[in-house]
């Protein structure tokens, strides 16, 4: 009988030591959800640590021009500026005028000995050959035939003419032997044959000296 009360005291102390745990064991876990933590120092006096809150969030700066935008927005005011300033002068300060005028196409000359000769009409002087060469650096032409209707038909001619001046002189053969026509160049010196004469004469012209000479 004493055993079985010693033993139910036992029994009773246990569990109210289990009882004590339990109730501490709730204290802690209501403590832990407050802001801060309680903490046990080594001595047994609670201690709180702070927990750290969040700090306040950065406003982000406010983006600015990229310097090609910069640059524009300075074309940009620049142009506005040059247009009102000339706007503001109501006077054109430069007038172009009229366009000038520009030279007309040139012919090309035909070089060489021709046959192809133009003749405006019948009383002007027939030309039967003719020749466009260089002389000295300029541009030359020596044109064979005879007078025309206005003049005297049986008299042989030869012209010469120099582009680019009024320098056009003509030479009668030395004989009125009727049309001669050239056949022959060496240099300056121009070899002339009558036409329809019996027996062919020759002549020889030097267009450098414009003389005639003998063959």
């Amino acid at each position: 009988m004493t055993l079985y009360r010693a033993e139910s005291g036992s029994i009773a102390r246990v569990c109210t030591a289990i009882a004590i745990v339990l109730a501490v064991s709730l204290l802690v876990g209501c403590g832990s959800s407050s802001t801060s933590i309680t903490e046990t120092s080594s001595v047994g006096v609670p201690t709180s640590i702070p927990v750290p809150t969040p700090s306040a969030t950065h406003s982000l700066p406010t983006p600015t021009l990229n310097y090609k935008e910069d640059a524009f927005a300075q074309l940009t005011a620049t142009m506005v500026a040059e247009r009102t300033a000339v706007a503001l002068t109501g006077i054109p300060t430069w007038t172009p005028g009229p366009p000038p005028s520009l030279p007309g196409p040139t012919s090309t000359p035909l070089l060489g000995l021709s046959t192809d000769c133009v003749n405006q009409n019948a009383l002007v002087p027939q030309i039967i050959t003719c020749w466009t060469g260089d002389l000295n650096g300029h541009l030359v032409n020596v044109n064979s035939g005879r007078e025309g209707r206005a003049g005297d038909p049986n008299q042989g001619i030869v012209i010469l003419y120099t582009w680019g001046t009024t320098d056009t002189l003509i030479l009668p053969t030395p004989d009125k032997v009727g049309p001669v026509q050239i056949t022959a160049i060496n240099g300056s010196r121009f070899t002339l044959t009558t036409v329809n004469h019996q027996p062919p004469i020759t002549y020889i012209l030097d267009i450098a000296t414009r003389q005639w000479v003998n063959p």
